[in-house]
């Protein structure tokens, strides 16, 4: 049967939550103690990639028939 609409948002706030809260992390770094471009990037691209792979779990689950 797939996802229902509360664990379709479920999954959307958690892919909100995995994008912003390392960003803010990183953030707060970079404005208080300095942070390496190269060291925010990976946090970024990071952040974006977990995101992703996490909006693909709804793909990976198996209907019970």
């Amino acid at each position: 049967m797939g996802y229902n609409a509360r664990e379709t948002k479920t999954v959307i706030k958690q892919n909100i939550s995995l994008a912003v809260i390392p960003n803010l992390a990183a953030l707060g770094l970079a404005a208080t103690v300095g942070m390496h471009p190269l060291a925010a990037t990976v946090v970024h691209n990071g952040s974006a990639i977990a995101a992703g792979l996490n909006g693909l779990r709804p793909l990976m689950h198996k209907d019970e028939e």
